[in-house]
């Protein structure tokens, strides 16, 4: 099962930032004016809404924005609020992607 949500205006992601201080890295805006929040065959990944964002989850490094999950067993999907960049956190390991296409590729090749 896939659903995509609807997508978000220019205005949520403009007060979301606003409110949080915290700069949306662009690929990800394209992603959310696409969809605010989608599950991707079932619990292979669930990419949170604005709402479901975690802002300074101290189970995380700081600097991380968490903005989803995949293959349910506790890998977070997050953006570095200082770089922009993309992280799969798994557990304590981490791999960088450059934006966040790069995380849906990542994510395709799970399929």
């Amino acid at each position: 099962k896939t659903e995509f949500l609807p997508a978000v205006t220019e205005e949520e992601i403009t007060e979301w930032e606003g409110q949080n201080r915290i700069t949306i890295p662009e690929s990800y805006k394209d992603w959310l004016r696409f969809s605010n929040g989608s599950i991707i065959l079932g619990s292979l990944a669930y990419l949170y809404s604005l709402k479901e964002i975690k802002v300074d989850d101290k189970e995380y490094p700081l600097d991380y924005v968490v903005i989803g999950e995949a293959i349910g067993d506790g890998v977070r999907i997050c953006f570095s609020k200082s770089t922009g960049d993309f992280i799969w956190y798994d557990h304590g390991s981490e791999r960088k992607f450059e934006n966040f296409g790069k995380v849906l590729d990542k994510i395709t090749l799970m399929m």
